[in-house]
């Protein structure tokens, strides 16, 4: 077990925070910590694939080492979560049209909808601050688990 993770592993045992949660947290406290490239890229799921997805895979493996996660849930997070992320920061400049989804006016704006899908937008929406609470418990121990 990281002690640096003891606290985040103490604070979900005490407060039986479920598996999704713990995932979907610790999936985008983890995308949120990883760098984006400094400009836009040819193919962002190549770039991805090549440069980012092994040091998601790595924190995220270091974290259910202490705090237990559902892999396939965090990495899905993780990713759709840096793609955001990625559109954001690099929108397309082709003239595309945003297309109708639900949500908010931002949901909207930024494709929320494209990167997840319902179910976990809807868990995640409906339990926002323990979501955040968890996402700023990961993100105050992840520097510390870099290598």
């Amino acid at each position: 077990m990281n002690t640096l993770l003891l606290p985040v592993s103490q604070y979900v045992q005490q407060n039986a925070i479920d598996i999704c949660a713990v995932s979907c947290a610790a999936g985008m406290a983890v995308s949120r910590f990883v760098v984006l490239p400094s400009s836009e890229v040819e193919s962002i799921n190549m770039h991805y694939v090549s440069q980012v997805e092994v040091l998601i895979n790595q924190f995220l493996s270091d974290i259910n080492e202490s705090v237990p996660l559902d892999l396939d849930r965090a990495t899905k997070t993780a990713r759709n979560a840096f793609m955001l992320r990625y559109c954001a920061a690099y929108p397309k400049s082709d003239g595309a049209v945003i297309l109708p989804s639900e949500g908010s006016f931002f949901e909207k704006y930024l494709s929320v909808g494209i990167y997840f899908d319902k179910q976990t937008k809807g868990y995640v929406d409906c339990n926002a601050e323990l979501m955040i609470n968890l996402i700023n418990r990961f993100l105050v121990v992840l520097p510390g688990l870099v290598k």
